[in-house]
């Protein structure tokens, strides 16, 4: 198997050398590192490489500058963006200009093994000339750090890539009306400026065809019904269930094909 040709855009040398140890595992031959933003787009020529891992925060130029260069150029199909920034406009900004994945830092395995199972998935469609995508792209919204990190962990093994994130209702109201919609959305019922059902609302009233998951640490029958009444497609209690996570996917995948 041919090795998947690397370049790495990172101005810290320690994270550099980081991501470069941990790509040994996903047959990856990191072909150029580059430090300073200036150089990116003329290394990306000098090495051609198979893959890009793009960092947002650079001297010289910025990722998302760079990003929107390459995407002027049609080069920009093979860069994956790099970054600790959590900020969901500039995740769009990055979608917009044509990223094919995020990975964030600081980097781990566990996402590593995420981000390089996405990118056979997409190399083998595009290989394929296929449509399909194994993976569901989602939105979670929960107040809760702890929260959104538990389920993204327990999405992550049910094939499903965690895109966006938001902590109020306000924020998730605002990323959906700016024209990103996400496969599945999970929300908390009890968030602030803007509760779940609120969100719900927003969603049904405005026909944003997306699939709604309401989560909620008080699964009494009055919120089930309540919610479901309302338009959600599945309802999960806290803590979450592996077991309830995969029904409610696997539900979402049904519904594509009926």
């Amino acid at each position: 198997m041919e090795k998947i040709k690397t370049l790495i855009a990172d101005d810290v040398e320690g994270l550099r050398q980081l991501l470069k140890a941990h790509l040994k595992q996903f047959n990856c031959e990191v072909v150029k590192e580059v430090a300073d933003g200036n150089k990116v787009i003329d290394a990306i020529q000098q090495s051609a490489p198979d893959l890009v891992l793009l960092d947002i925060n650079m001297p010289g130029r910025n990722g998302l500058d760079i990003l929107k260069d390459l995407s002027e150029q049609a080069i920009h199909d093979k860069v994956w963006i790099i970054s600790g920034d959590d900020d969901q406009q500039t995740i769009n900004r990055a979608r917009e200009y044509g990223a094919k994945g995020f990975i964030n830092k600081p980097f781990t395995i566990e996402k590593l093994n995420q981000a390089f199972s996405i990118y056979e998935s997409m190399s083998n469609k595009e290989t394929n000339n296929s449509s399909d995508s194994i993976y569901t792209k989602v939105m979670l919204a929960d107040d809760e750090e702890l929260m959104r990190v538990l389920l993204e962990k327990v999405l992550i093994d049910n094939q499903c890539i965690v895109e966006g994130k938001a902590s109020s209702g306000k924020e998730i109201i605002d990323i959906l009306d700016s024209g990103w919609i996400p496969e599945m959305t999970f929300l908390d019922i009890e968030m602030p400026d803007g509760n779940g059902l609120e969100v719900l609302k927003h969603i049904k009233d405005n026909d944003i065809p997306t699939f709604v998951v309401i989560v909620s640490a008080h699964g009494t029958f009055d919120n089930v019904k309540i919610a479901m009444d309302a338009g959600a497609d599945g309802f999960i209690v806290k803590p979450y269930s592996e077991k309830k996570v995969e029904q409610v996917v696997k539900k979402y995948k049904n519904s594509l094909t009926t």
